[in-house]
């Protein structure tokens, strides 16, 4: 029997045949391992001289167009005009997560300025303007890990809802954990969300994206109202 598309008596088998191919395999990559296999799709996106580029190579196309979203659907374009860049601390001790939040936010269409503080301590001394972070701003929402050295990522959200000068700074934990304890734990705590990690370099993109949405382009922030 002749199937439409294949040559007759055999031969190679028509382009897209098997579906496993080297490209499939690469959007498929999850994040593994050691942290330096964690960079390892941010690597690939490396240009020669070694410098980053941002969007992907592949997502190059979508500069012109800065409504539309590589990741899915389009981007929200800024609904609420603001006199200053907003200012968000991220609050993570895994280079590879740092680096993959900080592409997140420098491709976006909304005016944000991300500072990062690696460890527990370091947040604190953010929040509280202490030592080398004198000056630091007042973060309009705060991302939380919870696994973090020297100070716990839960007595930090602990500390900063029971703390009423600084208890209104919505603060999204964005973990690993995916156990139940820890959920309604931080729920308990007053935490604004709970969200688990993708294991998928994309899908992390994406979902770093729509915080950053939601929190700048959707809802009313205290700092917007003290200002």
């Amino acid at each position: 029997m002749s199937v439409p598309g294949w040559p007759a008596g055999g031969g190679p088998e028509p382009v897209g045949a098997h579906p496993g191919t080297t490209e499939d395999s690469a959007r498929t990559e999850r994040r593994t391992g050691p942290v330096t296999e964690r960079v390892t799709a941010a690597a690939r996106r490396q240009s020669p001289s070694g410098a980053v580029q941002l969007p992907p190579d592949r997502f190059l196309a979508d500069r012109e167009t800065p409504a539309q979203d590589p990741f899915g659907g389009n981007r929200a374009m800024p609904i609420l005009h603001r006199a200053a860049p907003a200012h968000i601390l991220l609050v993570e001790d895994d280079p590879g997560d740092e680096l993959m939040a900080r592409e997140a936010f420098e491709d976006d269409a909304l005016d944000s300025e991300l500072h990062v503080a690696r460890d527990g301590e370091q947040a604190l001394d953010f929040l509280y303007r202490r030592g080398d972070f004198a000056a630091a701003p007042r973060p309009d929402f705060i991302l939380l890990d919870l696994n973090l050295p020297r100070v716990d990522g839960r007595q930090v959200l602990r500390q900063i809802k029971n703390d009423a000068t600084v208890a209104s700074i919505p603060v999204v934990v964005l973990t690993t954990s995916a156990a139940v304890e820890d959920l309604l734990a931080c729920y308990d705590t007053h935490a604004n969300a709970y969200i688990t990690k993708p294991q998928g370099y994309e899908e992390f993109i994406g979902v770093v994206r729509r915080i950053n949405e939601f929190w700048l382009d959707t809802v009313r922030l205290p700092n917007e109202e003290a200002e």
